[in-house]
């Protein structure tokens, strides 16, 4: 029962490729002889669980890359020899759990960024030669995994794209003239659907781009004059959805927001005049989810508004012109839960509790003396 390509000879179920000839249970590809079950690659010889790929001769369950020789349990690369288990990789000898890197000896977990050569786990950028993790860009020449653009030359695993000549597993594009595996890449006027491409002449980063005209999908492109970085942009007029893209003439950063006139997702943007803050901001008319939106002319924080007429859910947002700080409010006029508004004027702490049994009373609310804020 095979789902895949297999060179063995007897009863493998294998979701991938194997030379293995007995047994084997594999949903990558393997060399090995015996019963591997790999989600992977891996040259071991006996039993080994790989989901990525290992050097390692015997029983290595590793989920990533290792250079050891027994037992390791790896989530990323080591070049230790005994029982590791790491997300990441180290240089040291025994035992590590690291969730980053480190060129020490002994059990340092770190979490940074690195200029050295090895076993760089990155969440910026690095200059390392060799095993560099990067959600960034690196300069590395082996083994580099990389979420955006590396020049190195061989075994590249990218979530961007590189100019290196071959044995590039690339979620992108690349330059290169052999061995690409692209998911996705049409050099056609319209509807392309591409996972990192350069169609412009000044090399675009292009995570899913289209090159026509409207509704497009695009992660990553830059298709204006000054080098806009856009994650999930459309070109369209309406409805855009856009996670980082400076539209704006004034360098806007914006996080996912849409340009339409009603009902805009808007994570991070600025599209007022002057430079409002907004997290999840929708500009319609009503039931507007704001997380941290700016609605108005005089910069106002808003968490989680509607601008309904009834029944808001706002969490510390100020709806007025004088800067009203509301905690939990309902602006319709029935069941209002306040606590902690500045309205008017005079500073007051403020708790209406509509409906309930205060004093048996329908509401309760402090004098503006008792706040004194």
């Amino acid at each position: 029962m095979k789902r895949g390509r297999t060179s063995s000879d007897e009863g493998d179920l294998e979701w991938g490729r194997t030379s293995g000839d007995d047994g084997d249970l594999n949903l990558g590809r393997t060399s090995s002889e015996e019963g591997d079950l790999n989600l992977g690659r891996t040259s071991g010889d006996e039993g080994d669980l790989n989901l990525g790929r290992t050097s390692g001769d015997e029983v290595d369950l590793e989920l990533g890359r290792t250079s050891s020789e027994e037992g390791n349990l790896n989530l990323g690369r080591t070049s230790s020899d005994e029982g590791d288990m790491k997300r990441g990789r180290t240089s040291n000898d025994e035992g590590d759990l690291e969730l980053g890197w480190t060129s020490s000896d002994e059990g340092d977990m770190k979490r940074g960024r690195t200029s050295n050569d090895e076993g760089d786990l990155n969440l910026g950028s690095t200059n390392g030669d060799e095993g560099d993790l990067e959600l960034g860009g690196t300069s590395g020449d082996e083994g580099d995994l990389n979420l955006g653009g590396t020049s190195g030359d061989e075994g590249d695993l990218e979530l961007g794209w590189t100019r290196s000549e071959k044995g590039d597993l690339n979620l992108g594009g690349t330059s290169d003239n052999e061995g690409d595996l692209e998911l996705g890449r049409t050099s056609g006027h319209k509807g392309d659907l591409e996972l990192g491409w350069t169609s412009s002449e000044k090399g675009d980063l292009n995570l899913g781009g289209t090159s026509d005209n409207e509704g497009d999908l695009e992660l990553g492109w830059t298709r204006s004059e000054k080098g806009d970085l856009n994650l999930g942009g459309t070109s369209d007029n309406e409805g855009d959805l856009e996670l980082g893209r400076t539209s704006g003439h004034k360098g806007d950063l914006e996080l996912g927001w849409t340009s339409g006139h009603k009902g805009d997702l808007i994570l991070g943007g600025t599209s007022g005049d002057k430079g409002d803050l907004e997290l999840g901001r929708t500009r319609s008319e009503k039931g507007d989810l704001n997380l941290g939106g700016t609605s108005d002319n005089e910069g106002d924080l808003e968490l989680g508004r509607t601008s309904g007429h009834k029944g808001d859910l706002e969490l510390g947002w100020t709806s007025g012109h004088k800067g009203d700080l509301e905690l939990g409010g309902t602006s319709g006029e029935k069941e209002v839960l306040e606590l902690g508004r500045t309205s008017g004027n005079e500073s007051l702490w403020r708790i209406i509790l509509s409906n309930s049994s205060v004093n048996g009373r329908g509401s309760w609310h402090s004098s503006p003396s008792a706040a004194g804020v």
